[in-house]
Order: C-alpha cells, then structure tokens, then sequence
C-alpha cells in the first residue's frame, strides 16, 4: 500500500487521512502547523455590508460571540469547505467563491450590489493579495484576526516515529507556510523521507517547494479532491490533465 503523508494541520489533517484511506493508501500524519485561536473583539455589524473568508479555520474558530453578530450579513466564502464551516458557525446568506482569493475578490467586485465595506474573518497568517484586491475595486476591508497559524518542530526521533524506516511514497502540501517547514525538514532529515512525490495545492506552494529538488504536481483545483486526483495520477504513472508534472 501506497504511504502518503500529510502535513497540514488538524482538523484538516485527519479529514484529508479519511479521504486518503478511502481512496486505498495508507495515510501517515506529520502536521507542519498548528491552528490556534485568537482573542476576538466583536465588531458592530451594522458597520458591515457583508463578511468574507479564504480559509475555513476562520469561521472554525470564531467566537461564539462574533459568530452570532455577523451572521445576518451576507458572507463571500473562497471554497465550498470555507462555506461548510460558515454555514456551521451560522452565517445563513453564504456564496461560494472560485476556489483562491483572487476568484473571490474578483467575484465580489462584479457583485451587482457590490458591498462598500467587508469584514475579513482571516488569520494572523496571511498574503495580502486578497486585501489589496478589494482595495483597488474601491471595497473597504477591516480584518478580524480569528486564529494563528504556529509552526510544529520535530526532531530526527520523532519524524522516525511518525514515518518508520520505509519513508513514504508522496507527500500532500496544502499551504505555503506547510511547505516552508516541511523543505526546512527535508533539508535537515531527508535520508528519512526517502524520494517521495510532492502534490502541492496550488502553484505558489509548488514553487516554495521547488529547491527540494523533488518531483512536484500542482493540483488542478485548490481543493483536497483535485488533490487525491493528482496523486492518483502520479501513483499510476498517468498525471491527469491540470495536474503539470513536474511543476513549474
């Protein structure tokens, strides 16, 4: 069986895990981060014409306080996870975005009844892309830091505990700040890893990843689906269209 390990954080990390034993491999987890949840001030709502969120731990780990003052307005969400999660936290007006912050910017600046002025429910963590986006389409962005991305350090024992002597086969990047660490570990510990196959999320992680000197696929879409296609692809030696082996 195919061993695949997973660098993102919890609870994604064992989300992902299930979708990859369905899928027949063997799961191994090595989160590079943690997810950990800030101290919120609650904004006025009235303020606001709608909210809007790229990652799903912003709504996860949204007060409950904040939660129920904003979840009136109307609510951009980059993804159908970040949707799942708004929709749980009960945001009861959420639209899908297309799948990256520039698809969402993009798709509340043609909004017909584009809002003047958004809430972002993001994390301390975080490419400015999304902010500057809106800025230049005239929308006013006030940021509401909800949770902190920190980094997991592990030793040559413990990667040794988590992966056993056989290393594994591919490794699943979700996000730029994953990928920093894991090529800072693959730098110092590689003879641990053996050669395994990277599928990065997205362009921007592949290209982080690109000096480890491994086999890279990006996804087609940034999503875990796209994701597990891509592996499968890999695994069988047939990369599907969308998935550019290696990357770019």
């Amino acid at each position: 069986m195919r061993r695949i390990l997973v660098v993102r954080p919890e609870p994604g990390a064992s989300a992902t895990a299930r979708r990859l034993a369905d899928a027949g491999f063997e799961p191994v987890l090595l989160p590079m981060t943690r997810i950990a949840a800030l101290e919120q001030t609650v904004p006025d709502a009235k303020t606001f014409d709608a909210v809007a969120a790229t990652s799903a731990n912003a709504f996860r780990h949204a007060s409950a306080e904040l939660a129920a003052a904003i979840a009136g307005l109307r609510c951009f969400a980059v993804g159908a996870e970040t949707a799942r999660s708004a929709r749980r936290s009960g945001m009861k007006r959420v639209e899908e975005g297309g799948g990256d912050a520039a698809a969402l910017a993009a798709l509340i600046g043609r909004d017909r009844a584009s809002p003047g002025r958004v809430l972002y429910i993001c994390g301390r963590v975080r490419r400015p892309d999304f902010e500057e986006a809106l800025a230049r389409a005239g929308i006013a962005v006030i940021a509401a830091e909800t949770y902190d991305t920190l980094p997991v350090a592990y030793d040559a024992a413990a990667v040794e505990a988590r992966l056993g002597r056989s290393g594994v086969d591919a490794i699943l990047v979700h996000s730029a700040v994953a990928a920093d660490a894991l090529f800072a570990l693959l730098d110092a510990q590689r003879a641990l890893f053996g050669s395994p196959h990277l599928v990065a999320i997205s362009p921007r992680v592949a290209r982080t990843l690109a000096p480890a000197g491994l086999e890279t696929a990006v996804a087609a879409e940034p999503d875990d689906a796209s994701m597990l296609s891509c592996l499968r692809g890999i695994m069988t030696a047939a990369a599907p269209t969308g998935c550019p082996f290696p990357a770019p």
